[in-house]
């Protein structure tokens, strides 16, 4: 598993996989990660190894995106067209855990990549402790945060969800309860199926750097 910063640059690297002899535009990524050598990588290596296996899980087909009407194709088409500027890298799930003081919120995103280049989220599941039941204050405690998560992989579990996630990013942004009831869930046996796809932890939460006066705090008695 890999723990990392939200602040990353995406790295591409098309030329490889059109069996050029080096890369024809590269990024650089903020990781202390090596660079890949010139040469086309071996199909098991790696990130870059599995995006023909991801292409060929996505068809290899172009595609009509019904929700935006737009051309959506898979990483194989991208790598095949001579036009594209540049390939873009793989993207993951994303889990996204909203944990404040008062409520707990979870989402699942999967990616759509578009053929401008970019890659568009789609929501799969948002569920938050109120759509399980739980009332006003009750919302914000660890036991609605707990019955939250578990419900949340039994949904994607019984959607068949878990074949279409190769990988998966957490993404946790707050501090309230919900935040270590989903990471209990995430290590537990509800978590059993989705464990092993994370690859990456991002620590979302929002920071304040000046900007406007915040409010009073607020003090009780």
């Amino acid at each position: 598993m890999e723990v990392r910063n939200l602040f990353r640059l995406p790295q591409a690297f098309r030329g490889c996989l059109r069996n050029q002899s080096s890369p024809s535009k590269t990024r650089r990524h903020l990781s202390s990660t090596p660079q890949f050598s010139a040469g086309p990588p071996p199909a098991s290596s790696g990130a870059i190894g599995g995006l023909g296996v991801m292409g060929r899980n996505l068809g290899g087909k172009w595609s009509k995106d019904i929700a935006s009407d737009k051309e959506t194709r898979s990483l194989e088409d991208w790598a095949n067209d001579p036009n594209a500027s540049e390939y873009p890298r793989q993207e993951e799930h994303h889990l996204h855990v909203f944990a404040t003081k008062h409520n707990c919120h979870v989402t699942l995103s999967s990616p759509t990549y578009l053929k401008d280049g970019k890659v568009r989220r789609d929501n799969i599941i948002s569920l938050s402790s109120g759509n399980i039941g739980f009332r006003k204050s009750a919302r914000g405690t660890y036991d609605a945060g707990f019955q939250l998560g578990s419900y949340m992989m039994s949904r994607i579990q019984d959607r068949g969800l878990l074949k279409d996630i190769q990988k998966l990013e957490l993404v946790m942004r707050g501090h309230g309860p919900g935040r270590e009831a989903i990471s209990k869930i995430l290590l537990g046996i509800e978590g059993n199926n989705i464990r092993d796809k994370v690859i990456r932890v991002v620590d979302a939460t929002r920071l304040k750097f000046g900007g406007t006066r915040s409010r009073k705090p607020r003090r009780l008695g």
